[in-house]
């Protein structure tokens, strides 16, 4: 069964363009893996520090090899540091 990921973004001001480019790669690399239907990052309309990644997986275990990757976890470690608060994700 198909899963659906939200994951919405608060980034400093002063992070945001290196957190872009970040998430640039992320999503070209997550876009290159088995299972995952679409990867997307967009930002909000009004607000340039927020961001919302938007992916789909063809099942779970998809989902499961993304969140338990290699470039994931880098890319957890490179923006931490750089957010606001933590991420508000919603898995349906």
């Amino acid at each position: 069964m198909k899963k659906t990921l939200i994951a919405q973004i608060q980034v400093k001001a002063n992070d945001i363009e290196i957190f872009i480019e970040l998430a640039k790669q992320m999503v070209k690399t997550s876009n290159n893996e088995e299972g995952c239907i679409t990867y997307e990052l967009f930002n909000h309309i009004d607000s340039k520090d927020k961001f919302l990644f938007f992916e789909e997986y063809s099942n779970e275990d998809a989902l499961n090899y993304h969140n338990t990757s290699d470039h994931f976890h880098q890319f957890l470690n490179d923006i931490t540091h750089k957010l606001v608060k933590e991420p508000i994700i919603t898995k349906y």
